[in-house]
């Protein structure tokens, strides 16, 4: 996980280890939320897995790509 290094970050065998549960507010325009949901719609497992360093990150990424859709989704932006 080099790449989360520099933010202070660590990994224990391909997975982010003491990390706190914490709620980030990040504010889009309607325009940027529509797309942001399109990707998060189109993206593949494959295509996940190509950006994470092992199948466990995937799976992580995933759940966190679930979890942003359902947040965009009780706001409205829902792309069919």
């Amino acid at each position: 996980m080099r790449r989360l290094r520099h933010l202070g970050m660590s990994c224990s065998s391909g997975r982010l280890a003491d990390m706190k549960s914490r709620q980030y507010n990040i504010t889009f325009n309607e325009s940027d939320s529509w797309l942001i949901a399109l990707f998060f719609k189109r993206i593949t497992f494959d295509g996940v897995r190509e950006c994470a360093v092992d199948k466990d990150e995937t799976y992580d990424m995933i759940r966190i790509i679930e979890s942003a859709m359902q947040q965009l989704k009780g706001q409205g932006i829902a792309p069919r």
